[in-house]
């Protein structure tokens, strides 16, 4: 009889600990949409082709240097599978059931490879691509992790070229 009572105690914890985490969500998201004043991110074409794109997940954006900081206003929160490239000298990042955005090369600061995030972390050095990027003024570091090695390199290559200054 005592397990009974203490495992309704527990299922009925349940639901109000998922309210409590909701509830938290929200909180930041306003607090964000408020203290952050972050513009909508770019658009990217309506077409949604991107040629030479890389299969990935879109991890997180979080506040460059915090990687537990995730931002939630504009749908940024959301995790989802992406088809990402560069085409005409921006970043598409093409999610699937999340808004879609595009980071001109003109705020990008620089590409990282990195263990993890708020959201993701990869056995192994380097498995996330982050990308450092402004949005309005406010620095934000955006995770994808790409289905191939291959295709991580290959990403971090073509954004780092976006990187004003850059060699390439």
């Amino acid at each position: 009889m005592e397990r009974v009572v203490a495992g309704s105690v527990l299922l009925a914890l349940v639901p109000v600990v998922w309210w409590l985490m909701l509830r938290g969500w929200r909180a930041r998201r306003a607090e964000q949409a408020d203290g952050l004043a972050l513009p909508e991110p770019a658009a990217p074409p309506q077409d949604g082709f991107v040629p030479g794109a890389v299969e990935a997940v879109y991890v997180s954006t979080t506040l460059a240097g915090q990687p537990f900081e995730r931002v939630l206003v504009h749908g940024l929160g959301a995790r989802s599978a992406a088809s990402v490239g560069v085409v005409d000298g921006a970043l598409l990042v093409l999610r699937r059931g999340a808004r879609w955005f595009a980071v001109p090369a003109r705020d990008v600061v620089g590409v990282d490879r990195r263990r993890g995030q708020v959201g993701k972390f990869v056995a192994g050095r380097g498995g996330l691509v982050v990308v450092t990027w402004r949005l309005g003024e406010v620095p934000l570091d955006t995770a994808l992790h790409c289905r191939r090695r291959e295709d991580a390199d290959a990403l971090a290559a073509a954004v780092g070229a976006l990187v004003p200054g850059s060699a390439a």
